[in-house]
């Protein structure tokens, strides 16, 4: 009597995803100059710290249909305001990576982890989804599929 190979490969799946995911080293986030050293802002307002790219008008909306806002989560309440359509010289997302490098420490510790755990949650239901699409192939429910 032998063992079916599906259910071996679908454990080898699911332990290697499971493994990779939870011993693998982060990349570093939130790197690179920060918008307070680039020359790329300037201080729209001073209470809460308030920062538009240049070329930006102070008197420009800045709601939700424009852009979003970057907290650095510090004491101060310092904030960056992305347009949507970035800058003169910069697209929102590297004005968006620039104001991520200016967070706080701990924020960026913060986000750093929920975004692992995000990543860890996607290579789990990656790998339920292959399990689960090995298992309906194996038992012929999945006629065609290679």
């Amino acid at each position: 009597m032998s063992i079916p190979l599906t259910p071996i490969v679908v454990a080898v799946v699911l332990c290697g995803c499971m493994s990779f995911t939870s011993c693998g080293t982060a990349e570093p986030r939130f790197t690179g100059p920060s918008a307070l050293e680039t020359g790329h802002w300037y201080r729209a307002r001073t209470n809460p710290p308030t920062y538009y790219p240049k070329g930006l008008p102070r008197e420009a909306p800045t709601g939700y249909r424009q852009g979003s806002w970057v907290y650095a989560g510090d004491s101060a309440g310092t904030r960056f305001f992305i347009p949507d359509r970035g800058s003169a010289d910069l697209s929102s997302r590297e004005l968006t990576s620039e104001a991520l490098a200016a967070m706080a420490p701990e924020k960026k510790a913060r986000l750093g982890e929920e975004l692992d755990e995000e990543d860890t949650e996607s290579a789990v239901e990656s790998a339920i989804e292959t399990a689960s699409l090995l298992l309906l192939y194996s038992a012929g429910g999945l006629a065609g599929y290679p």
